[in-house]
């Protein structure tokens, strides 16, 4: 057992053996071992960390990069992506595989999957089969809704997070 103290909040936290044998068994082996560092931050502040990349709420106006359309995104301009409109992102204009690139492993993941997030064009809100719904994402098939995110049939109903079937319910 270990006591390490978290880099971004600096509370205590515990690496247990187990957690070092689960390091051991993970480790990649590539003609050799090489060996997984115990994290650097306590359990709360890395699971804020992954969970940072979805946003489901934070709403954004930009222009379709394709059309130059205002619409709504849960993109930041800042940044800087290729971000399309429903249309034009369903449109067969979009080819997608021209973003596409090959895989170095002796480059960094991230390195290039940063470099892929912003060659290929992206979709401002996943939202289909709606009806007045301009504000909802990860919807499908919705009539008269705001701000719901994650669902499908809903009719007349506000604020909603992963409902089916909500007919004028507001939470």
């Amino acid at each position: 057992m270990t006591r390490k103290q978290c880099k971004r909040c600096k509370t205590s936290y515990e690496i247990s053996d187990g957690d070092y044998e689960y390091f051991k068994k993970i480790a990649p082996q590539l003609n050799k071992s090489y060996p997984v560092d115990p994290p650097q931050l306590c359990f709360d502040c890395r699971m804020t960390t992954l969970m940072a990349w979805r946003n489901e709420r934070n709403f954004h106006a930009i222009d379709c990069a394709a059309c130059g359309k205002k619409t709504v995104s849960i993109f930041s301009p800042e940044e800087k992506l290729q971000i399309l409109c429903s249309d034009c992102f369903w449109s067969d204009q979009n080819d997608q595989i021209a973003s596409g690139q090959d895989f170095n492993p002796n480059k960094p993941f991230f390195e290039q999957f940063d470099t892929l997030m912003h060659k290929a064009k992206l979709l401002a809100l996943y939202a289909v089969h709606n009806e007045n719904c301009e504000y909802v994402n990860q919807e499908s098939d919705d009539n008269n809704c705001y701000l719901c995110m994650g669902g499908y049939n809903n009719q007349d109903s506000y604020y909603q997070t992963y409902s089916s079937y909500a007919d004028r319910c507001i939470n």
